[in-house]
């Protein structure tokens, strides 16, 4: 099974960085800017469900967690004390913090102290910000870190003790549900209420972004059926036997020698130097988020590529008309090329203005995966379920990281404004 050979893989990962990982995830919650940035609560749970999963003591887990959430918020405190209202003032300036926040938080201080140390952790902004206001109007030390460590405890607790029934939970719905199709469902979950919660409180994303999220969501459930579909043995592994066994019919030499000379056109060598060639483009441009893009999305892609032929360990088909010598599932070489010819259009759809010409250029650019696909099914180096996987993958990895791109993007108002001056916006 898939599952227990993914679980194998990564065991030692989790039973070696679970404490440190708790530590940091609590840690950077109390801590300005990046606290209301880095969703240090989503990681904690997380932790408190694989610690069911992979039977880590789960008190161990809660005092480490507790012990990083008060330090947090003790360098908070100091850091408010040193620098006062002048360090609020530069955090004003921060899209996910802003003057509003930090003066509707200072008069919650003033009102209820004690309430807004224990509850205020379990707000992205307050946490973020209340350390250093409390630092900045000299209250109690004294106070501030006994209700501090109040707090720790109360939040290390509520998120980690969640976890770990949610992953009791999981255990339960992974015997009516595919693990697969239940991972999907829990993933798209958490991606519609990120965008929910990013648009709704800062005006994140502009409207054609939700086009990014539904393509984003549909590759997900695409690449999770077909996984489900091919470590399980159903109709989709019958689906490759019976296209594989017709292929022969239809071979011939001209085909086999252009099909071949397509399948060249995503190799790593030439893959390599058409990313260059693009990142090289972007740069002179200074689009600097396509830079940023760019490297993330085809990096990205190539490390899920792999670790999926490492986990699926799916062998190619027995007749070739190529030597390919590495594991089938996915298809690396659509992924690529769905990855590259998603990354063009992007880049240079702002050359374009009618929307229906660049509807026609997205159909233009997708031609290049579509056909690279086909000569992998043709010259019978990948199942045909191979090569959805590839495209949907490769769907994923752009549209996920347009989205996170964006919203990092606009955390911090003076980038913004730089980027503005001279970039492609996603």
């Amino acid at each position: 099974m898939l599952l227990h050979h993914l679980l194998k893989v990564i065991e030692p990962l989790i039973q070696t960085f679970s404490f440190p990982i708790a530590f940091l995830a609590a840690f950077v919650e109390g801590l300005p800017i990046v606290g209301s940035i880095v969703p240090g609560s989503s990681i904690t749970v997380i932790l408190g469900i694989t610690a069911h999963v992979q039977k880590i003591h789960l008190v161990p887990l809660i005092f480490i967690a507790t012990a990083g959430g008060f330090l947090g918020d003790i360098l908070g405190y100091v850091v408010g004390k040193k620098y006062g209202n002048h360090f609020l003032e530069k955090l004003s300036g921060y899209a996910f913090i802003g003057k509003k926040n930090i003066d509707r938080v200072k008069s919650v201080v003033e009102a209820h102290p004690i309430k807004t140390i224990i509850i205020g952790r379990f707000n992205s902004v307050t946490r973020a910000i209340s350390p250093v206001i409390f630092g900045s109007t000299n209250y109690s030390f004294g106070a501030f870190v006994a209700s501090s460590l109040v707090s720790s405890v109360f939040w290390a607790v509520v998120h980690l003790v969640g976890g770990y029934i949610f992953g009791q939970g999981i255990e339960l719905a992974i015997q009516y549900f595919s693990a697969f199709i239940l991972a999907a469902i829990v993933l798209i979950i958490g991606l519609i209420l990120g965008y929910r919660f990013l648009n709704h409180r800062h005006q994140v994303f502009k409207k054609y972004h939700v086009y990014a999220l539904f393509f984003n969501i549909s590759a997900i459930l695409i690449f999770c059926y077909t996984l489900e579909g091919v470590i399980d043995h159903e109709w989709l592994s019958t689906f490759d036997q019976t296209i594989n066994g017709w292929l022969p019919s239809i071979t011939t030499p001209t085909l086999t020698s252009f099909f071949t000379f397509v399948t060249h056109l995503a190799d790593p060598a030439v893959a390599a130097v058409l990313s260059v060639l693009l990142f090289a483009y972007v740069l002179y441009k200074r689009y600097w988020t396509d830079a940023i893009l760019i490297p993330l999305v085809l990096g990205g892609g190539v490390l899920v590529d792999n670790f999926f032929k490492l986990v699926t360990n799916i062998d190619r088909p027995q007749n070739a008309l190529i030597n390919v010598l590495s594991l089938s599932f996915p298809s690396g070489h659509t992924n690529f090329s769905t990855m590259y010819a998603l990354l063009i259009f992007f880049v240079f759809k702002k050359y374009i203005d009618s929307r229906t010409n660049k509807f026609l250029f997205l159909l233009v650019c997708l031609f290049y995966p579509l056909l690279v696909g086909i000569s992998r099914i043709y010259l019978r180096v990948h199942w045909p379920t191979d090569v959805i996987a590839g495209f949907s993958l490769g769907l994923f990895t752009v549209t996920f990281f347009i989205l996170i791109i964006r919203a990092v993007e606009y955390s911090y108002q003076p980038l913004v404004k730089f980027f503005r001056k001279d970039h492609n916006p996603l």
